[in-house]
């Protein structure tokens, strides 16, 4: 079809963009966008099959909520809450707000665009290690009430940790240890400034870990770690560690490959993956520490924050995720269309719902998913129960809610300048209240 305008504007260039890639769904009618009739633009039957981007009147948002937004934002980074942030928000399909705030330090003139790349933490267990899951689940290449040790098999011959299943791991309640703190096993010998064949492993620039290191002691010690609360909800990143290994072992990929190939290059997320600076400058990279307290005792720029994660690698069950805010959103619209994105189908529809609804007995959690009352940062009394997302130790965060058809997207680095930070009386949850501003927004504009 042609798509024709009589006069050129950068409101009309956006709208035909969206026209094209399937970001609007028309008919042979007039468009509507900010309340107006857009008739210069020639439309043909398109059904919408991508998130498009708008402003909030367009969804009957409060255009004061900008304003509202900036005012939290820009208390938090006043008060040394954050150096910098990026918030966007999606209604009904539409990216309405989308905006960086602040710089990359407190002290710097790098200033936060909203195309920066951000250590997502633990947002990388929803956003990496669980979606591989769902997908062999949907495969039928696993089952979730399997044992976990079916697919590790070395760990049949452990006897506290033959019997755990996929689903308890996923609900963190198969009773494997928190957090174990790897960086304390680590001796000069193991660490070295240049790279060689014996120290491969970069874990911060210029810093090398011996070869082997995952394989030869954070593993064996994953191995040997004590099972003291299986079937107690226990938040455990053990558990994301033997999914990975679950994923690996069943796909015969390393879990990288595995998302960048099924799941980020095809929906186009762009700037997601692990390792981002064998893709990416520096530049475009969110710093978390200026000094690392726990291992490198440098900047944190480009590698994963996560001692283990970076130990591993760079990539690991429970950490390792670069993303952008866009990317996010293209990721949780996915989700939010029950596993279709483009015209493509990621998950079966079942799948996803199972996956993003409540499924515990002594939690609130769904299987790797966050579900509202447990993680919910403030007690608005707007998240649905169908609602689902994750945070991140970076401050990173998201979140979904199905019935009131929205996507929620938070990315601070608040870590900064280092682990051992403290909070002051003034320190304000950016997190909490612009959720809290975003659901009061979406909620005022149904009435």
């Amino acid at each position: 079809p042609l798509i024709f305008s009589k006069s050129w504007s950068s409101e009309n260039a956006s709208l035909a963009a969206q026209l094209v890639f399937g970001g609007l769904e028309i008919d042979n009618k007039s468009v509507s966008f900010s309340g107006k009739a857009m008739r210069k633009i020639k439309t043909y039957p398109v059904r919408k099959i991508r998130i498009g981007y708008s402003v909030p009147g367009s969804v009957m948002i409060d255009p004061g909520l900008t304003r509202s937004i900036d005012s939290v934002v820009n208390a938090g980074i006043a008060t040394h809450s954050t150096p910098g942030a990026v918030i966007l928000l999606v209604k009904d399909g539409q990216v309405i707000f989308d905006k960086a705030y602040g710089n990359h330090r407190y002290a710097g003139n790098e200033q936060t665009k909203i195309t920066d790349i951000f250590d997502m933490a633990s947002v990388t267990k929803v956003t990496a290690t669980t979606p591989v899951i769902m997908q062999l689940a949907d495969r039928k290449e696993l089952a979730l009430d399997s044992s976990i040790s079916s697919y590790v098999h070395i760990l049949k011959s452990i006897p506290d940790k033959r019997e755990q299943t996929i689903r308890e791991a996923l609900l963190h309640e198969a009773g494997f240890t928190p957090y174990i703190k790897f960086y304390e096993k680590v001796t000069p010998l193991d660490l070295a400034y240049h790279r060689s064949d014996s120290f491969p492993t970069e874990i911060a620039e210029n810093f090398f870990l011996r070869k082997n290191y995952f394989q030869e002691v954070m593993w064996p010690v994953t191995l040997a770690s004590p099972v003291l609360t299986r079937g107690q909800f226990v938040y455990s990143d053990v558990s994301m560690y033997m999914l990975k290994q679950v994923a690996e072992n069943i796909s015969h990929r390393p879990l990288d490959e595995y998302v960048l190939n099924e799941f980020y290059r095809p929906l186009g997320m762009q700037f997601t993956g692990f390792r981002p600076l064998q893709r990416f400058p520096k530049s475009s990279i969110v710093p978390t520490t200026e000094n690392d307290n726990w291992l490198r005792n440098m900047q944190v720029r480009g590698f994963v924050n996560d001692p283990g994660a970076a130990m591993s690698g760079g990539v690991q069950g429970h950490a390792g995720l670069f993303s952008t805010s866009n990317d996010l959103a293209i990721y949780y619209q996915m989700l939010l269309n029950k596993g279709t994105y483009g015209g493509k189908k990621f998950f079966d529809s079942a799948t996803v719902s199972l996956f993003t609804s409540r499924q515990s007995k002594v939690s609130t959690r769904g299987l790797g998913f966050q579900k509202p009352v447990d993680s919910i940062p403030s007690a608005t009394g707007f998240p649905s129960p169908e609602s689902y997302g994750h945070s991140g130790y970076t401050g990173t965060y998201v979140w979904v809610d199905p019935a009131y058809n929205l996507i929620y997207i938070c990315l601070t680095n608040r870590v900064y300048p280092d682990d051992g930070k403290t909070y002051g009386p003034a320190a304000v949850n950016i997190r909490a209240r612009v959720f809290d501003l975003f659901y009061r927004a979406v909620v005022a504009g149904q009435r």
